[in-house]
């Protein structure tokens, strides 16, 4: 077994938003559930931490609400980090449903984020997940 670190307020309030984002439309599907397993790889999430998302995925446990604050020590490029993780998530499975764009949008106000850094980022994933 190799070596996790403990996650920070930040990389819960990632996973929990991607949770949100996955769980937006009432279907998590498989690519979605792949997606956010690569998230925690990078993270380095150990195992009971990952059985914890698990869970949060299936509907089982607490989920933070879905309009939680990010934590203060969220920087400005993490909080970018953040929305750029939950557009690549909800174009995953090839359809943004509007559910999905409802979130988005509530995030972005609550993270506080200029809509010029924000338009390259959107531009990016539409281009990779929507035109292929």
């Amino acid at each position: 077994m190799g070596w996790t670190k403990e996650l920070n307020e930040g990389d819960w309030y990632l996973l929990h938003t991607l949770v949100h984002v996955a769980r937006a439309d009432d279907e998590v599907v498989p690519m979605e559930v792949a997606f956010i397993d690569t998230v925690m790889k990078a993270l380095d999430v150990g195992d009971a931490d990952r059985r914890t998302v698990k869970a949060m995925l299936r509907g089982e446990g607490a989920i933070p609400p879905v309009d939680a604050r990010p934590p203060a020590s969220l920087t400005y490029e993490r909080k970018l980090d953040v929305f750029r993780e939950a557009i690549s998530l909800a174009f995953a499975d090839g359809v943004f449903a509007q559910e999905e764009k409802e979130l988005v949008n509530k995030l972005v106000q609550r993270l506080g984020l200029h809509p010029g850094d924000m338009q390259p980022i959107w531009d990016r994933a539409k281009r990779h997940y929507l035109d292929g």
